[in-house]
């Protein structure tokens, strides 16, 4: 019951980072390079977490 859980905000997770860099993509080319910055810090975020 967990492990669903667990996987499932995981998935969540990574959905809302790749909705926001292809936003920033979108948007322009500099906000993106911000914006993959922060996806890795919330990926080490969300690994430290499991």
């Amino acid at each position: 019951m967990f492990e669903v859980r667990n996987v499932a905000s995981k998935a969540v997770s990574f959905a809302f980072i790749t909705m926001l860099v292809l936003f920033g993509t979108i948007v322009n080319a500099d906000s993106s390079r911000e914006l993959v910055s922060d996806e890795n810090r919330v990926v080490l975020a969300v690994e430290n977490m499991t």
